[in-house]
């Protein structure tokens, strides 16, 4: 009888401990899956659509006359639409628009029906544009490290531009020739690379800084930040 009554405790405990290991276990698995996109999810055959911001610093050139390039920085949309062909390459084309921003070229001769005259350019410069290209995830699951190469075109619109005599003490004033609007075409070649995290199968983040060369009306570097949140739909 002694015998009996020391074995029930003993078994009891072990039937608690093996209990609150199944459960912890559980628990754990459940936590891990919640930030993760299941594994047996992929890019093949997805259609991700892409929206956000963009952030651009580069050079500027004077849209009339001849004058040194300013440096500065625009702000505006993004869009990308992506097709997975693999799991890790995909297609994709791309939109952008980036409000107007005010530049001043410090000297800039344009020429007039009176004979060349020189001045401080002011100009509001906007643009659109739009690229198709390709990308490669080189590592990842959840945090993925994408690289890629995307080619198009720039439209580059200066409105309010006026030249300025700025050697008054008083302040600048206008020289009186009549600018009208500017508009300028580029080709751009724009590789990239960045970092994407999965936060579910379906829904990502993404800063994808791209490198930007424009060429056509004035060769200018660029660097482009988008900041995009995305959602994918798998078709198989």
């Amino acid at each position: 009888m002694r015998r009996d009554s020391e074995r029930r405790p003993q078994k009891k405990r072990r039937w608690w401990r093996g209990w609150l290991t199944r459960v912890a276990a559980r628990l754990l698995l459940s936590l891990a899956g919640l930030g993760a996109p299941a594994l047996s999810s992929a890019d093949l055959g997805a259609i991700t659509v892409e929206a956000g911001g963009v952030w651009r610093y580069g050079e500027v050139q004077p849209s009339t006359g001849q004058g040194d390039s300013v440096s500065g920085s625009l702000v505006g949309a993004w869009g990308t639409v992506r097709y997975g062909l693999t799991n890790n390459f995909e297609l994709e084309g791309l939109g952008f628009w980036e409000a107007p921003a005010t530049f001043v070229h410090g000297q800039v001769t344009v020429p007039s029906a009176a004979g060349n005259v020189t001045g401080a350019l002011t100009q509001d410069v906007s643009r659109w544009g739009g690229a198709v290209g390709a990308r490669y995830i080189v590592a990842g699951l959840v945090w993925r490290l994408p690289v890629g190469l995307d080619l198009g075109l720039m439209h580059t619109t200066a409105t309010n531009r006026d030249l300025l005599n700025t050697s008054n003490p008083a302040g600048a004033t206008s020289l009186g020739l009549t600018l009208g609007d500017g508009v300028s075409n580029q080709l751009l070649v724009a590789p990239f690379a960045g970092i994407e995290w999965l936060a579910s199968d379906h829904f990502r983040i993404s800063v994808m800084p791209h490198l930007e060369f424009l060429a056509g009306g004035g060769s200018t570097v660029g660097l482009v930040v988008p900041l995009t949140l995305g959602w994918s739909w798998y078709l198989f």
